[in-house]
């Protein structure tokens, strides 16, 4: 995902998105860059879809799935 405020973490990522389902993994690339890692590939496909536009910490997120990092990622960069 992209356009993250600078002051998310990691933790705050994978607090955010295991409502959706089970988070194997999740971490900042830059300061507005990260990504969430999903057991399944159906719940990054549900979890791309919900939170797209959400604000996390006051920043709308931009999600997208990942082009060939692993079946399950959502926005790894």
């Amino acid at each position: 995902m992209e356009n993250l405020d600078p002051r998310v973490t990691a933790a705050m990522l994978q607090g955010a998105f295991q409502q959706i389902g089970s988070v194997l993994g999740a971490g900042m690339e830059c300061d507005d860059q990260g990504w969430v890692r999903f057991e399944l590939a159906e719940e990054a496909a549900e979890a791309v879809t919900e939170f797209d536009g959400v604000e996390l910490a006051g920043q709308a997120m931009e999600c997208s799935p990942c082009d060939g990092v692993q079946e399950g990622d959502v926005a790894g960069y």
